[in-house]
């Protein structure tokens, strides 16, 4: 395969082996290159600066010359993309970027570079001529909706808001690139979840690590957490142990990860039935790896994103059964042992591990601070519910503009502070009486109220909203506060209110049109006889539960939760148009 073509019949055919190995290349020399790298240069005291970094600058260098050697531009190109979207090392590029709550603004991740050189090689191989599916129309015109919402919104941050209309060209970009990949045979829907699902498990071992290291490694600038607050687990034998975000890998936050693991399991189910021997053994161990890390998350939200997405999956086998579209030869007593499995597994994700309230109480020893501090893991991480990190400097800049704040309240009475406690305060008494089996309710008050009033926001900007990420700057006037060792209120935490609010109902609509184009094709995709409806099953299944996270957490600010679903739910444009034009 050229710089600007697409494969023929006889790299297809080869095309199993490259992948694998220039993605297990570079996923090798980002998780253990770059980091062994950077332990060998400090411990011999080399006096060279960012030593992490120039790692990860080898590591890409000796990629590209592999990806060069074997003519696999394009292959590499997408490889790249989808491994670097787990990545949460950034670059500020604005001299202010810690003050904004979400990456998207005044940085630049890892997974922009093989981004951009995507969308060259696609211009000048005139994809454009193609025409795209209806997904990225819809996406194209929510582009138009976040230019309209910084015209016409009221009071418009244009930085925050700007950063989000290319944030949303980045999404068209994703879409465009992957549907056309799919397309053209440069990657196959199964070599393309084969990719996540190795470096969801290679960054899944990271966080293995780091349980077993009880805390980070110190690599922020590839991507790592600081020092985050932790639960505390009792087993028998093991004793006394801390989990919670530090188990995150390189994705900054164990939410993050997790929610990644649990977009891969029906994705690894699907492909365990289709194996056998030890490719099945070894997808069954993935899965154990998966659900041992979502439990040791502490993400509770997760842990329902599982529960929906098994339950979707479980719907769309009985479907395919239904319709004798599915057929499962396995040996004798692997499906008992299958079901076992399969039930252990929900039975240890349902074991509460409440990240919110009082569990989270005990923060971690200053051993296990990052050694090298970035700006990814202060303040916009906090705001955006990606971290729970707080520098003694933050605290004292929040305790000094909380103790401005009270002043004033004294000189000017009851301010929108206090009334907003008191509201916080009744939405959470009021909770306390709701019970959930196996899950935290302490913080439904909070997030009820926060909805109230995105839709009170929405009320009064209904058409073309308030412009991208500037919910938390005009969140004060509505009532909302800055909680303490915050900047500004948080992020609305739920994607699909936070779209609505900021990008009026045409911005909401225009998305959610292509949400549901993912449903579409892919219950299309399941009545073709062209294709493998397991995977395709899978895949939606682990699309439904990213779906499910985002109503609960601002989703659509993390970029590697979105970039991730976008690339899955670009897969599912491209494997639909590819099999309606045969």
């Amino acid at each position: 395969m050229g710089l600007l073509g697409s494969r023929n019949s006889t790299t297809i055919s080869n095309a199993w082996s490259q992948t694998i190995f220039l993605t297990c290349t570079l996923i090798v020399g980002l998780l253990l290159g770059a980091p062994l790298f950077h332990f060998i240069i400090k411990s011999s005291g080399i006096p060279l600066p960012l030593p992490l970094l120039v790692g990860v600058g080898i590591v890409g260098i000796v990629f590209a010359a592999v990806v060069v050697s074997q003519d696999a531009w394009l292959l590499g190109g997408f490889i790249s993309l989808i491994v670097l979207a787990t990545f949460n090392a950034d670059i500020p590029i604005l001299p202010a970027a810690n003050k904004y709550p979400t990456a998207i603004v005044g940085r630049i991740l890892l997974v922009h570079f093989p981004l951009i050189f995507l969308c060259l090689i696609a211009v000048a191989a005139g994809w454009y001529y193609d025409s795209p599916g209806v997904p990225v129309y819809l996406l194209g015109g929510f582009v138009v909706a976040t230019v309209l919402s910084v015209i016409f919104g009221i009071r418009v941050k244009f930085i925050p808001a700007g950063f989000f209309v290319l944030y949303a060209v980045e999404i068209v970009a994703v879409v465009w690139l992957v549907e056309m990949a799919i397309r053209k045979d440069i990657l196959t829907m199964k070599q393309l979840v084969t990719i996540f699902l190795l470096i969801i498990i290679g960054q899944a071992f990271v966080g293995v690590a780091q349980l077993l290291h009880q805390g980070s490694f110190g690599l922020s600038y590839l991507g790592e957490g600081g020092a985050y607050k932790r639960v505390w687990m009792t087993l028998p034998v093991v004793g006394s142990f801390s989990i919670g975000p530090f188990v995150a890998g390189f994705t900054g936050m164990s939410f993050t990860l997790s929610i990644f693991c649990a977009t891969a399991i029906p994705i690894v189910a699907s492909l365990a039935i289709r194996e056998d021997g030890i490719r099945r053994n070894l997808l069954l161990l993935s899965l154990v790896l998966f659900v041992a890390i979502i439990r040791f998350s502490a993400a509770d939200s997760v842990r329902g994103a599982v529960i929906l997405s098994s339950l979707c999956y479980g719907a769309l086998l009985f479907y395919l059964r239904s319709k004798d579209t599915l057929t499962i030869s396995l040996p004798k007593g692997t499906k008992t042992k299958g079901i076992c499995l399969v039930l252990l597994l929900l039975l240890i994700v349902l074991v509460p591990s409440h990240v919110t309230g009082d569990s989270f109480s005990t923060t971690m020893s200053s051993n296990s601070s990052p050694v090298e501090v970035v700006s990814h893991s202060t303040a916009h991480d906090v705001a955006s519910g990606e971290s729970l990190d707080l520098t003694s400097q933050n605290v004292s800049e929040s305790d000094k503009t909380a103790s401005t704040r009270e002043k004033t309240t004294s000189k000017s009475g009851e301010s929108a502070l206090t009334k907003e406690k008191k509201l916080v305060t009744s939405a959470n008494n009021t909770t306390k009486k709701v019970s959930i089996p196996f899950f935290s309710t302490a913080n439904l008050g909070t997030r009820f109220q926060q909805y109230g009033v995105a839709l009170d926001v929405f009320a009064d900007h209904p058409i073309f909203g308030i412009g991208g990420v500037n919910f938390v700057h005009i969140a004060e006037d509505y009532g909302l506060s800055v909680p303490d060792g915050y900047s500004h209120p948080r992020l609305i935490h739920n994607t699909y209110l936070a779209i609505l609010a900021e990008t009026g109902l045409i911005g909401f609509s225009l998305y959610m049109g292509s949400l549901i184009c993912i449903g579409f094709y892919g219950w299309r995709l399941l009545n073709m006889n062209s294709t493998d409806p397991l995977l395709v099953s899978g895949i939606l299944a682990g699309l439904v539960g990213i779906a499910a996270f985002g109503f609960w957490n601002p989703q659509i600010y993390n970029m590697k939760i979105t970039f991730i679903f976008w690339i899955l739910g670009g897969a599912i444009f491209g494997e639909y148009q590819k099999e309606k034009n045969m």
